[in-house]
């Protein structure tokens, strides 16, 4: 009997909060289109070498440069590369910040992310510290 309650419970408790949702008005949706439509297409602003696959880019400002960091995955797996640039389109490779080992457990996935990004839309895109350090 205490477990059907609280089994019936529950579902009323999924009912309703579906049915409490709302869309969201058209106006609204136009008004966030238009903040981050991207009218101009540059291609691709890092290049990967022969058959390699570029993904995950995570960029961040640090000292007024801007710094991205990038998976470089070649068919077998993954390492972590870092790149700078002063106006988001040409961008300079630094190297790898993550390479490949041998006989550890995680050789051949080396995939770094910023952790601790100040997410704020038009904010300063700025990498925080923890406790005083990065």
């Amino acid at each position: 009997m205490k477990k059907e309650l609280i089994i019936s419970l529950c579902l009323l408790t999924v009912v309703f909060s579906v049915n409490g949702q709302t869309s969201v008005p058209q106006t609204v949706m136009q008004q966030v289109f238009e903040e981050v439509k991207t009218p101009y297409k540059y291609g691709l602003v890092i290049v990967p070498d022969d058959n390699k696959k570029v993904d995950s880019p995570s960029v961040f400002m640090y000292k007024n440069l801007w710094y991205m960091t990038y998976i470089i995955y070649d068919g077998k797996g993954y390492e972590t590369w870092i790149a700078q640039s002063t106006n988001l389109l040409h961008w300079q490779t630094l190297g790898k910040i993550m390479s490949f080992t041998a006989g550890t457990w995680d050789a051949n996935q080396k995939a770094g992310y910023i952790a601790l990004q100040n997410p704020e839309w038009g904010g300063k895109y700025e990498v925080e510290k923890y406790k005083g350090r990065y």
